[in-house]
């Protein structure tokens, strides 16, 4: 009698060879998937350090009040009054010594900086027909105030005659020409007050003196006329004026301390 088999077959040969392909490709698959597969590691990557940014605080900036600048009319300015000092000119001459004052605070006020000078003329028949002070900051106004107080009337400094026509109108005003002008002057301003004519021979001289000196913009020569009924006379100044690039006033419409001061203006 055959004995019974006591091996316990669980698969048959034909089943463990199924199991082997499979296995086998199994392996082939996964060897070349290999790189596609991502990290399968049970520890998580490390993240890199977030960088905390810290928002800057709001700062107010504090309200700044700017001092209100007025730009003045004139920056440095030198003027020169020159004025006739014959017997008719007694009026100039008092408003002369009561307005300089005031003309100097004005300009001051006007300009950035300023000087007055004075040049007085009579007749040339005179030892001395002129006479001329320093130029003068208006911030001296006492010391100004004191060379205008010790001007008189009369037709020159010193002794003399009066045997000539006209007034030396020429010689006052080559004398204010010739000024020391100061060196960062803006404005050089020439103004002439008188009420008659230049002596004989002069006019021209005059007119020629004037024009050579307001070659520049910035240095005019201006005519204050004080006199009347004198026609031929006023369009002489007017034109001495026209060539000195300044202004022609007269006396019947206009003050002598404002056309001193409008003398400044540009045309």
């Amino acid at each position: 009698m055959k004995k019974k088999s006591r091996e316990v077959n669980i698969f048959s040969m034909s089943a463990l060879d199924l199991f082997a392909s499979a296995m086998g490709a199994f392996m082939l698959l996964a060897v070349i998937a290999l790189p596609f597969f991502g990290n399968t590691s049970s520890t998580p990557p490390q993240k890199c350090p977030e960088v905390e940014v810290k928002k800057c605080p709001k700062v107010e900036c504090p309200k700044v009040t700017c001092p209100k600048v007025t730009a003045k009319p004139f920056k440095n300015v030198d003027l020169v009054i020159v004025l006739d000092i014959s017997g008719s000119m007694e009026k100039q001459l008092n408003f002369l010594k009561s307005d300089i004052r005031g003309i100097g605070q004005l300009l001051g006020s006007l300009s950035e900086s300023s000087a007055i000078r004075v040049v007085v003329f009579g007749d040339d028949g005179f030892s001395k027909p002129v006479t001329a002070f320093p130029l003068t900051p208006v911030n001296q106004l006492s010391r100004l105030q004191g060379y205008v107080d010790s001007i008189t009337l009369n037709l020159g400094m010193g002794s003399g005659k009066n045997t000539l026509s006209g007034e030396s109108v020429y010689g006052g005003t080559s004398e204010a020409l010739n000024t020391s002008w100061r060196s960062q002057t803006d404005v050089k301003s020439v103004v002439i007050i008188t009420d008659d004519e230049p002596h004989p021979g002069q006019s021209s001289l005059l007119n020629n003196a004037v024009a050579q000196f307001s070659r520049t913009p910035n240095e005019r020569v201006s005519v204050f006329f004080t006199g009347n009924n004198k026609a031929n006379l006023e369009s002489y100044y007017e034109q001495l004026a026209r060539s000195g690039k300044g202004s022609f006033f007269n006396a019947n419409s206009t003050s002598m301390t404002a056309g001193i001061i409008l003398s400044l203006i540009d045309k």
